[in-house]
């Protein structure tokens, strides 16, 4: 019986628990401002956390006091409300591999987080931040030596000097982490690495958020430390210096901003607003703040009492499902007024709400991983395809064939997603050009594997189609539903520009896969009209992508005359596309005058799809330099240069094989 009560016990705090979780997806619907854009607030929930965590789910061994926050939206809200020093496991912070060696372990808490901060501040994370703020400074005017410059952008109050090659800190603001700055400290003049830099702003992101949550006391609290010194409206309006009611009510920076304003239209407030307080001269005590939402009277007390009930459940066995629907409607009624409608304009542009459509979309599309599901089924194509090469067996290439269009169709729906939710074409930066250019291969080679009759030719595809998504997925680049950077925001220029130069990118891997079959299918001694097959697409794939690189670059040209007031300045990612272009140039030149055997031209295609990919990805997450930074990353460099030297192998080793075996050389 004893036994029974237990199992029973166990089973009804599960079922409870259970239910408890799903209630808190019910609060993933509802509309948040988070980094720039609207968002759905499970996939914020999801992104803040991998953001402060480095993945979207904690380890069973953590929070083992407080189950229930385990979903990343109650964990997030609990941080908002009593930070992380209010809960028994403080070792939140997750760090990833190449952040260890500035610390003992994976796991550090916010103290030994601002320790090791401290040590290595100026020399190992701000100065990169400082420079690189300085550099687009000084790509927008013209800085002469002696002149003082504020870098606003990372912090108001901070300003350094031009001193011939270098930068001289002048003034520091008061809050960490810039208050660790010293003053005359200098800087050499240089283009910031990119690994370094993206380190630097992982850090000091994390820690600005950690510290403002953790750290900062409450007004109420540091009105009464002043009272022992002040009266009590002295104190009070003396706390309302250091935090203005509005900087109290927005929270920290990384807050979900959660409830909209009837004062301005756009800005939003977290839900920990509800608890503020303001000064009440004709009481002559703190009163917390009147209705300031787009909500009736009633319902906005009827929110505060919910979300009050809501917030002191979060520190005992979790808030009630009656208590999650009520704050879920209230919610959803003050976002239901706003969705889809314009709450900005500026020279001819406008800013809108996400409609409820596109909120349900995003949160369909950050909870169902249709990368993963387009990698399954294009690996599956891969080992058909394989078979069928193996075996004669038809079925086998209808399997293959088959899974080929299951991959594609995915691929497409995340697009097609992507540009739904955010409205503009999915090439923004490099991180989405990873899913579009497999895409244009995927699609390319199914039509042309089709009119030719090759199966190789779709073999190819699909292998190269499943190492690109493979890549992105390794990277974690189908999540980043980012808003646009300022020089990108122009649809027209975005879609007539980046989509011609990206799908040239395409078509120019898709001749290197050709160019590869021909090479091996003249080894082996295939038929002339199997090679023929694979030679007509390479060809007609250069010449395609040939005359759309030409199109995208002049066309670029133009609009960086618009953007950045010149049409050519020689940036690296404009050099190196003019010589992917005079290298296919040539390629063409030598097609169509006949002054070279075919192998070889397959040669120098397999060569000039190099020249792609530097273009394409070594600029950017190689050299990091130039106007374009906001394609700018790190990592893969490995696979990059892999890559470089099995293409070198592969060259060497099927050249001797053809000198030995064929007269094609000779």
């Amino acid at each position: 019986m004893k036994k029974f009560l237990l199992f029973a016990s166990l089973f009804l705090a599960l079922l409870s628990q259970g239910l408890l979780l799903s209630s808190l997806e019910e609060l993933g619907g509802l509309a948040v401002s988070y980094k720039g854009r609207f968002r759905p607030l499970e996939s914020a929930s999801k992104l803040w956390l991998e953001d402060l965590y480095g993945k979207d789910a904690l380890d069973e061994n953590l929070l083992l006091e407080y189950p229930w926050l385990r979903n990343p939206i109650a964990l997030k809200l609990y941080m908002e409300a009593y930070g992380p020093s209010s809960m028994s496991q403080e070792k939140l912070l997750f760090l990833e591999e190449n952040l260890k060696d500035y610390f003992d372990s994976s796991y550090v808490s916010l103290s030994e987080f601002e320790t090791a901060l401290g040590d290595k501040i100026a020399s190992v994370w701000l100065s990169p931040l400082i420079l690189e703020a300085f550099l687009k400074v000084e790509d927008t005017k013209k800085i002469r030596d002696g002149e003082k410059i504020e870098l606003s952008s990372l912090s108001q109050g901070l300003v350094v000097k031009k001193v011939g090659s270098h930068l001289k800190i002048q003034k520091t603001p008061p809050k960490k982490p810039w208050s660790e700055l010293k003053t005359d400290e200098t800087l050499a003049i240089s283009p910031p690495i990119a690994k370094e830099l993206l380190y630097s702003k992982k850090l000091l992101s994390r820690y600005l958020y950690l510290s403002s949550v953790a750290l900062e006391k409450s007004f109420a609290s540091l009105v009464k430390d002043l009272s022992k010194e002040h009266s009590l409206e002295a104190s009070t309006h003396k706390a309302e210096e250091l935090y203005p009611l509005a900087k109290r009510m927005a929270g920290s920076q990384d807050s979900f901003l959660i409830i909209p304003s009837k004062l301005k239209a756009g800005v939003f407030f977290p839900l920990a607003s509800l608890n503020s307080k303001r000064w009440d001269s004709s009481t002559k005590r703190l009163s917390p703040v009147t209705n300031y939402t787009n909500l009736e009277d009633a319902d906005f007390e009827k929110l505060k009492r919910t979300y009050l009930e809501f917030e002191s459940a979060l520190k005992n066995e979790g808030p009630k499902k009656e208590t999650i629907e009520t704050l879920k409607n209230l919610l959803s009624k003050s976002y239901g007024n706003l969705a889809a409608k314009t709450y900005l304009s500026s020279n001819g542009k406008t800013l809108a709400f996400p409609s409820l459509l596109q909120l349900k979309l995003e949160r369909f599309y950050t909870t169902f991983r249709l990368l993963n599901l387009s990698l399954i089924f294009f690996f599956l194509s891969c080992l058909f395809l394989i078979a069928r090469k193996i075996s004669a067996r038809k079925s086998l290439f209808l399997l293959g064939l088959g899974s080929f269009g299951l991959g594609l169709l995915s691929l497409s729906l995340l697009l097609s997603l992507r540009i739904i939710i955010l409205e503009r074409p999915p090439v923004s930066n490099m991180d989405e050009t990873l899913l579009f250019v497999p895409f244009v291969i995927a699609v390319t080679a199914f039509f042309l594997a089709h009119f030719m009759k090759s199966e190789a030719l779709l073999l190819m595809a699909s292998l190269a189609t499943f190492f690109l998504l493979g890549l992105a997925s390794y990277k974690g680049m189908d999540r980043s539903l980012d808003p646009l950077q300022p020089v990108l925001n122009s649809n027209y220029w975005l879609t007539i520009h980046v989509l011609l130069v990206v799908s040239s990118y395409s078509l120019f891997i898709l001749s290197g896969i050709a160019a590869h079959c021909f090479v091996l299918f003249t080894g082996l001694k295939k038929p002339d009209k199997l090679k023929g097959i694979f030679y007509s697409a390479m060809k007609n794939s250069i010449l395609a992508g040939t005359v759309l690189l030409i199109a995208g670059t002049l066309l670029g040209g133009v609009w960086a005359a618009e953007s950045w007031g010149r049409f050519w300045d020689w940036d690296p990612k404009e050099s190196w596309a003019f010589i992917s272009i005079c290298l296919y140039l040539v390629i063409i030149h030598l097609i169509y005058f006949r002054e070279v055997k075919k192998i070889t031209l397959s040669y120098m295609a397999i060569g000039a799809m190099q020249a792609i990919i530097f273009t394409w990805y070594g600029v950017n997450y190689i050299l990091g330099s130039g106007l374009h930074s906001y394609g700018f990353g790190t990592g893969g460099e490995a696979f990059f240069f892999l890559g470089l030297i099995l293409e070198t192998l592969f060259i060497g080793i099927t050249y001797y094989w053809l000198k030995k075996t064929s007269k094609c050389l000779n």
